[in-house]
């Protein structure tokens, strides 16, 4: 147990060469789970099965990276007479401390603020522990309400760019009239310049005539 001047918990130490994704949550919710008897004790070992399998899910607050250790470089170079091992025990005081006031401290101090465990101990008894490929009926409804709203969601979309595409079309139309009312007025006056030039023209080679 750990305690301190906040409060009273349970220090749970794994250790592992690595660690997948939520591993570290899953395997503390499942024992918990098992120790205050809402999951059989059965089921413990089913969750290490290939099969799908209902596993709580530990809250993160807590969970720390307490030491790295150095095992197999140390074992390599540690004793080759060149490199120093690579070990805690000289500081071990000092990082006690350091977890102590800037870490534990912070963790407690969030978890009587929000009681984040006490509430996900509440959710333990929702679980159904189910085990295999065929869903609880509380997922499969929720599945089913999810897919309904999909596809409404889906038909609005569909919808909405149909309305998009006629707007569309509709601009290019507007466009297209305007387009060509604007070159009808264009044509119309190069044709008013070009008789007004013919004319001109006339009447400079007239004058030329009378001029000689």
């Amino acid at each position: 147990a750990v305690v301190s001047t906040q409060s009273t918990g349970i220090r749970i130490l794994l250790h592992g060469d690595s660690f997948i994704y939520h591993q570290i949550r899953k395997i503390v919710g499942m024992t918990i789970a098992v120790l205050r008897n809402v999951a059989p004790a059965d089921h413990l070992k089913k969750s290490f099965s290939k099969e799908r399998t209902d596993v709580p899910l530990a809250p993160g607050l807590g969970l720390v990276l307490d030491e790295v250790r150095m095992t197999r470089y140390n074992k390599k170079f540690g004793e080759d007479g060149i490199h120093k091992p690579l070990v805690w025990e000289p500081y071990e005081e000092k990082v006690t401390e350091f977890k102590m006031n800037h870490i534990l401290s912070v963790i407690h101090k969030k978890e009587k603020a929000e009681s984040t465990m006490f509430q996900w101990l509440q959710t333990l008894k929702k679980h159904t522990f189910y085990t295999g490929d065929v869903l609880p009926s509380i997922l499969v409804g929720g599945g089913d309400q999810k897919s309904e709203t999909n596809e409404q969601s889906t038909e609005e979309q569909t919808e909405k760019q149909a309305e998009k595409q006629t707007e569309k079309q509709a601009g290019i139309e507007n466009k297209t009239e305007e387009e060509v009312s604007v070159t009808d007025q264009t044509e119309k006056e190069s044709d008013g310049n070009g008789e007004h030039y013919v004319s001109r023209l006339k009447e400079s080679i007239h004058d030329a005539q009378s001029f000689d």
